[in-house]
């Protein structure tokens, strides 16, 4: 099985908060979910792996390469949704597919158009009319037709009603049965991440606190129990039961 994401003793130090030797492995065909409460690390993990952050140490491999040397190469075969990505309200989708097409050797207007007819988003209406709803399918509009291997999102179904959600889900899920794509997704909806996900990774206070298959993790609770669970067990200074 191809490894699509490796990461190793992934550290960064804010005044507030430290980011502490974080690992994890993705590998071709898989969902990998983060979870953990707010402020634990999810985003600053996420946004070192895309190489947004400078790290203090810590590697990070993409289909075998390295930022360092192949950058290019590699943001080329990811699709990217962030929770606080800028969209300006001025632009259309239309524009925002222009930019795209300029930016990505791949990038397939077709599918876009298609994204955008299946996820019901209006071509030539100004982003700042979008709904809060609306914006977040956008980019996941945005997100795939450039053909991408890896897909990393974070709170990609933040905002969505229940039938909007699934539709994301369902992207997410058709996605990953090429055993040449994979997906890392963050999200505070831990039963989005119960259905979806092959294997759940849980920082807690900036530090990789357990990874497991979702289906072991989730046989005598829920994510959000487990998570519940284990932040008062480590306040108390014990263990998970």
């Amino acid at each position: 099985m191809q490894t699509i994401l490796s990461v190793r003793g992934l550290s960064k130090s804010y005044e507030e908060f430290q980011l502490q030797d974080v690992d994890l492995t993705l590998e071709g065909g898989m969902i990998l979910g983060l979870i953990g409460e707010n402020g634990a690390g999810k985003t600053t993990t996420i946004r070192a792996i895309l190489d947004l952050i400078a790290v203090d140490r810590g590697e990070v491999e993409i289909f075998g390469m390295s930022y360092r040397r192949q950058g290019k190469d590699i943001r080329e075969r990811i699709g990217v949704v962030l929770d606080d990505s800028f969209l300006s309200g001025e632009l259309t989708a239309l524009d925002l597919g222009k930019i795209a097409k300029n930016i990505y050797r791949r990038w397939d207007e077709p599918c876009f158009f298609r994204m955008l007819q299946s996820l019901q988003l209006p071509p030539d209406k100004r982003i700042k009319k979008y709904s809060s709803g609306m914006k977040a399918k956008l980019k996941m509009a945005a997100a795939l037709p450039h053909r991408p291997d890896l897909l990393v999102l974070d709170e990609p179904t933040a905002g969505l009603d229940p039938v909007a959600r699934n539709e994301i889900l369902g992207i997410l899920r058709t996605f990953a049965e090429d055993p040449g794509h994979a997906v890392l997704v963050s999200s505070h909806i831990t039963s989005d991440l119960e259905r979806i996900a092959d294997r759940i990774v849980f920082i807690h206070q900036g530090r990789t606190v357990l990874s497991n298959s979702t289906r072991g993790l989730i046989e005598d609770s829920s994510l959000e129990e487990l998570m519940l669970r284990y932040g008062k067990s480590r306040q108390r200074g014990g263990v998970v039961a």
